[in-house]
């Protein structure tokens, strides 16, 4: 699955608003799905994953 980010996000180290960030997504830039976390995080990359974002913040 592919997602393209609806404006610049922050990719996080671990699932949760509290994790640190590690790289911000510009925006329309087109990511790759990893896995699900419980409370719509999704883990995310291009070849391989970079991190976790909220779905809200992302157009599938």
């Amino acid at each position: 699955m592919t997602t393209t980010a609806a404006h610049p996000v922050n990719i996080r180290a671990t699932p949760g608003g509290g994790g640190a960030v590690v790289r911000v997504v510009p925006r329309a830039a087109t990511l790759r799905v990893f896995s699900e976390a419980p409370g719509g995080w999704l883990e995310v990359g291009e070849d391989q994953p970079f991190g976790w974002v909220h779905a809200s913040v992302l157009d599938r």
